[in-house]
């Protein structure tokens, strides 16, 4: 085979194992695990409030009264806002998937954001209809995200019992299993 077929395929090969080295996935400590978890839970309650209990935060909030009052930029940018809050809720998720047990647990978790951004914004979108047909509208978004069957999967006993299970086995004895800032745990 002449060289510069070989140097070919050797560059080819090179080529390959740095992509796939870069697939490779990193794993992450159950502390480092726990600290992504919390603050993407964090950001659920800054972007969204509680859904568990149906309170809102200062920005949904806030968007409710921009629509009420017909000011679509106010609307547009606290959507943004809202949206940008999700987005590093998705980044600290991504990065607790890294923690391998807890990898259903956190799939559920990213389609319940997903969930929120779509609900945030088809609410955007039909805002200047007024805020009954704008909070219709992101009810219909949210239910066709299939956030809420993963919300379900999230609280519901029974629903990844399995990973909790294991979770819970895995957390050291000195990392509580509350999150610090906000009203939930593992």
């Amino acid at each position: 085979m002449p060289a510069h077929r070989r140097r070919g395929r050797l560059v080819a090969w090179l080529a390959l194992l740095a992509l796939v080295g870069g697939c490779t996935p990193t794993t992450i400590t159950f502390e480092e695990f726990h600290q992504s978890y919390c603050s993407a839970w964090e950001s659920m309650f800054r972007a969204v409030g509680n859904p568990d209990i149906g309170d809102g935060s200062a920005l949904t909030d806030e968007m409710d009264a921009a629509i009420t009052s017909g000011d679509i930029a106010s609307v547009d940018r606290v959507a943004e806002e809202i949206t940008s809050e999700l987005e590093a809720g998705r980044k600290e998720i991504a990065r607790a998937t890294a923690w391998t047990p807890a990898s259903p647990l956190m799939a559920e978790l990213d389609r319940v954001f997903v969930g929120f951004e779509k609900l945030t914004e088809a609410k955007r979108a039909a805002a200047g209809q007024g805020l009954g047909a704008a909070s219709g509208r992101g009810q219909e978004a949210l239910e066709q995200s299939g956030a809420i069957d993963a919300w379900f999967n999230l609280i519901r006993p029974g629903a990844l019992d399995e990973t909790r299970q294991a979770i819970q086995e895995a957390r050291p004895a000195d990392v509580p299993a509350e999150c610090p800032n906000v009203p939930t745990g593992i």
